[in-house]
């Protein structure tokens, strides 16, 4: 079991967040342009879905966005995927 996933995405200066999306057994943390999503423990290869939506508030050059996800504790042999 993975205990206490967290995923955040710091949105861009070009993007402003405008809502997140999470499953149940899990919790919207997100505060300012960074979208922050806490789930319970979930059993070993279950899938999580979270959508984050964003407006594009300057349109100059590439928008690039990127997240991370973190966990408390892995299971033995289940490397992080994202």
């Amino acid at each position: 079991m993975a205990g206490d996933g967290v995923i955040t995405d710091a949105l861009p200066a070009q993007l402003a967040l405008s809502g997140v999306s999470v499953p149940a057994g899990c919790t919207d943390e997100s505060s300012g342009n960074t979208a922050v999503v806490r789930c319970a423990t979930l059993p070993v290869s279950q899938a999580v879905q979270v959508e984050v939506y964003a407006t594009v508030v300057t349109a100059t050059g590439d928008i690039v966005n990127t997240f991370t996800w973190t966990a408390d504790s892995l299971g033995p042999d289940e490397p992080p995927e994202c």
